[in-house]
């Protein structure tokens, strides 16, 4: 579910952030100003409604992710567009009649890719900790579903008697955000080499 709403998101983000930096100007603005009035939103907030108008269900909780995490793409993306189009290869392609489309698809969107990759190792341990929270209230997913956040919540009434039910399933959603926070520091530290 998080692996399909990250790339979801990351290719959503990433094209806004593409055709906003790209492009600047009014385009630029109201892509811009669209993501800003979302990121005054909590995340959380943001899906609990999306959910509530949609329904609950694996497909409607991958669109609900995908919603809430476009814009982190978007912006980071986006910036580094602003940097890529000033460079002497992309005048020169312009120059040289190149559409925008080519421009943007063979020579801004390759040099942008890892960036894109890290960023999404990076949305992925947010886009879990989401799952889990949504699941924990009774919005994720079908409860017939085994998930963290329903097992953690399934195990809540017993927690002094048996306190493995709600602690393992935290302790392993601990452990998996880890690895994947370490993961995208790896990414970011080879893509400073």
């Amino acid at each position: 579910m998080s692996f399909l709403a990250v790339f979801i998101a990351g290719i959503l983000g990433s094209v806004i952030g593409i055709i906003s930096g790209y492009y600047g100007g009014k385009v630029d603005a109201l892509m811009m100003r669209l993501a800003d009035i979302q990121m005054s939103i909590p995340s959380m907030l943001m899906a609990i409604v999306m959910v509530a108008v949609l329904g609950s269900g694996l497909t409607n909780i991958v669109i609900v992710l995908s919603i809430t995490g476009w814009v982190t793409f978007a912006r980071v993306v986006r910036s580094q567009v602003l940097s890529l189009k000033e460079l002497e290869y992309v005048e020169a392609a312009k120059a040289m009649g190149v559409s925008d489309f080519t421009v943007m698809r063979r020579h801004i969107f390759p040099n942008t890719l890892f960036t894109i990759v890290t960023q999404a190792a990076l949305q992925m341990s947010h886009m879990i900790l989401l799952a889990a929270s949504l699941s924990f209230l009774g919005l994720g997913v079908d409860v017939s579903t085994p998930t963290w956040g329903g097992m953690i919540n399934d195990g809540k009434n017993y927690i002094s008697s048996a306190w493995w039910l709600s602690t393992l399933p935290g302790i392993v959603i601990a452990f998996v955000i880890l690895t994947i926070n370490l993961f995208s520091d790896w990414l970011r530290d080879k893509a400073e080499i």
